[in-house]
Parts: structure tokens; sequence; C-alpha cells
């Protein structure tokens, strides 16, 4: 996969979010954190079709942590429409 578009992915939730590149490869589990995490996750999965496989390397973290992960988001993304729109910014800061 095109490691230019997982970067712009990536870069486009720190923009949004104000959440570091250290952070969201990092440990933490703050809420803003994780949400940044599942976000970038989410968004190359979802939208841009990228493997787990693939944004377990990305991420520097392993395959069932992501499917959890990308669970999550998904959850979010139904039930949160502030959460929604967040990924739907990111998503549209992207694609113009």
């Amino acid at each position: 996969m095109n490691e230019n578009l997982k970067e712009l992915i990536l870069q486009a939730v720190i923009k949004e979010t104000g959440i570091t590149r250290e952070q969201i490869f990092g440990g933490g589990r703050a809420r803003p954190i994780c949400d940044a995490r599942n976000m970038t996750m989410f968004i190359m999965s979802h939208r841009f079709g990228i493997g787990v496989n693939e944004i377990s390397r990305f991420i520097f973290r392993n395959h069932g942590t992501v499917c959890k992960n990308l669970k999550s988001a998904t959850d979010l993304v139904t039930v949160d429409r502030g959460y929604r729109d967040r990924v739907q910014r990111i998503i549209n800061n992207i694609t113009q």
C-alpha cells in the first residue's frame, strides 16, 4: 500500500485532533489519544481499504488490538454524532 496515503491520513488526523504522532503511536490511554488512534485506523480500513495487517505494522499494534479498535471506532461512528462528524471532516480534508 502507498505509504504516502497512510502518512496523509495520519497527518489529517493530527491536524483535526491536535494529538501528536508520538501520542498516536505511543501507549497513551487517555480518551482523546485513543480516539485519534482509532480514527486513524478506522479511516485507513473503512474509507481506503487498507488491511488490518498493514495497519498494525504502520501503527505498531498487533492484529487483535487493531481489530478491537476498529470495532470501537465503528461503534462510535454509529452512535456518536460528534465522533462521526469529526471522522467525516478528516476524510473530507484527505480527499480534497
